[in-house]
């Protein structure tokens, strides 16, 4: 952009290549172009640029890295960025950095279940049950439970919420009903279907 059409990058465009440094593993890169971005563009990062930055240092699994980046950042450090660190603990299978990140999440979020269930998983991934165990019971001590997930389907003006197993929406049996034929038709077994010529 800006050597070929002397198209200065704003805060949107770093936002989109940090991201894409993020995702392609492109350590070295993303660091240029934050100092890029900063020195030469003077351009403050936001909290958006911050969190790319923790996610392409955490998703190389360079953990410490990443937790001394947000210990220095100018503001605290959301939910989402531990989350993200978090995430790549268990990744990584990294037990003591997890620690140190997953006391700061429950400090901004402390019913966040997400983060006790993560950090419970990590440590019976690692055969550290007494650990898990006691972090389960943490979470319930705390009284964070997990929210079960749920999709929406929007129907003309009307949006339906669905819970998994959930059995108590008006037209479940009709739903279930075009469900099957749906599986059957992919699977290729309605009549008539695995004769349609190729």
């Amino acid at each position: 952009m800006v050597h070929n059409e002397g198209i200065l990058p704003n805060q949107v465009t770093f936002t989109g290549v940090l991201s894409a440094c993020s995702y392609s593993g492109f350590v070295q890169k993303g660091r240029q172009l934050f100092n890029e971005m900063v020195h030469m563009h003077n351009i403050r990062p936001s909290a958006e640029h911050h969190t790319c930055m923790v996610d392409m240092l955490a998703r190389a699994g360079l953990l410490e890295e990443a937790e001394a980046f947000l210990m220095h950042l100018p503001f605290e450090p959301d939910n989402v960025m531990w989350g993200t660190m978090l995430g790549a603990c268990k990744k990584y299978g990294e037990f003591v950095v997890a620690k140190r990140v997953a006391k700061r999440l429950l400090v901004v979020e402390p019913e966040n279940s997400s983060a006790y269930v993560l950090l419970a998983n990590l440590f019976a991934g690692g055969c550290e049950w007494v650990e898990a165990v006691g972090i389960r019971e943490a979470m319930q001590e705390k009284g964070a439970r997990k929210e079960l997930a749920r999709s929406w389907v929007q129907i003309r003006d009307t949006v339906h919420s669905f819970v998994a197993g959930d059995m108590y929406h008006h037209q479940t049996e009709e739903i279930i009903e075009v469900l099957q034929r749906l599986r059957l038709q992919m699977a290729g077994e309605i009549i008539g279907f695995d004769s349609i010529p190729s």
